[in-house]
């Protein structure tokens, strides 16, 4: 869950951004008719606005490229990781055992050597 932590703080700016050019466009009075100047306006504001968001997406989408290749690298590292400590972990249960004999060896023959 906490993979996604990187995703949302590179998403938030970029949304609110977004959202804050977007509201405008669509908002205000209604009841008042508009002349075509007024209307051209908007719709070069509302294509400037289309024009940002399509950079805007193009960013974070290589944001979010960025993240899932660094979040695949860590995975396969950590994989590796964990491969190698198992290895070693049997390796160190198998010292084990063979001190534990060892020593269960030492003490039959110190019992019958005394």
């Amino acid at each position: 869950m906490s993979s996604w932590i990187p995703i949302a703080k590179a998403v938030l700016p970029t949304l609110a951004e977004v959202a804050g050019k977007a509201i405008p466009a669509f908002s205000g009075n209604k009841e008042h008719a508009r002349s075509l100047e007024a209307h051209t306006a908007e719709i070069a504001e509302l294509q400037g606005a289309v024009t940002q968001n399509a950079a805007a997406l193009r960013t974070l989408a290589e944001q979010l490229e960025t993240t899932v290749r660094a979040l695949d690298e860590g995975a396969r590292t950590a994989e590796q990781r964990l491969v190698r400590l198992e290895s070693q972990l049997r390796l160190t249960r198998l010292w084990a055992m063979a001190a534990s004999a060892l020593a269960i060896v030492a003490l039959i023959l110190a019992q019958h050597l005394r």
